[in-house]
């Protein structure tokens, strides 16, 4: 166990200091499935993190399935879950997994007010808007009530509704949620100009 502790640390140093290549090179061969099994979860997740990152897909998702199979804690679930959906979208470009990863954030009861229940909310509507399924994108995305979220998230959940109406091709819908990103006090200077581009396109058409 104490083994494992000193491990675990030396993991989230070098995932800390982004150091993916050193983490690979250092834990690449462990068999973490003969770990105490207290430590398995973080262990598997710390280097599917730096299989992620160093593009490497299919490691990446062995080591998180393995990591969800042995965490309880529902926060970190979904943070196991947000990078396997991001990891088999953008590296193993794997719509149906990553949606299926997404999806089970969605389905969550516990943490949903987490940056990784809303990633994965945008998440599986982004795919869903990606095939043409508006509607049900638009339903994920209603999990949540954007307004009342605050922060930079208003902004962020607004935007991604105002793209699958605009995907939709409603556009007086799509118009609107734009422009609430730009009234949104708290809204990100990034997601203002993707707003104030799609609202100049939409007005010229």
């Amino acid at each position: 166990r104490g083994l494992g502790d000193v491990y675990k640390r030396q993991m989230q140093n070098l995932l800390t200091e982004r150091k993916w290549d050193a983490v690979i090179e250092q834990f690449g061969s462990e068999d973490f499935s003969k770990w105490p099994f207290t430590q398995v979860g973080a262990a598997a997740f710390a280097r599917g993190r730096a299989y992620y990152a160093a593009n490497s897909g299919k490691k990446a998702d062995a080591d998180l399935r393995l990591a969800l199979e042995f965490t309880s804690d529902p926060r970190i679930r979904l943070s196991i879950l947000q990078t396997m959906g991001a990891n088999r979208e953008r590296v193993l470009g794997n719509d149906d997994l990553a949606l299926e990863a997404y999806q089970s954030i969605a389905a969550s009861k516990t943490a949903t007010g987490s940056a990784e229940y809303f990633t994965g909310l945008q998440g599986a509507a982004r795919i869903l808007t990606r095939r043409g399924d508006y509607a049900e994108a638009l339903k994920v995305l209603s999990l949540v009530d954007a307004e009342r979220l605050g922060g930079s998230w208003t902004g962020s959940m607004l935007l991604a509704r105002g793209q699958t109406l605009d995907a939709a091709g409603r556009k007086a819908e799509a118009l609107k949620a734009y422009r609430a990103v730009l009234s949104s006090k708290s809204a990100h200077e990034a997601h203002r100009k993707v707003a104030e581009t799609a609202i100049k396109r939409l007005e010229e058409e």
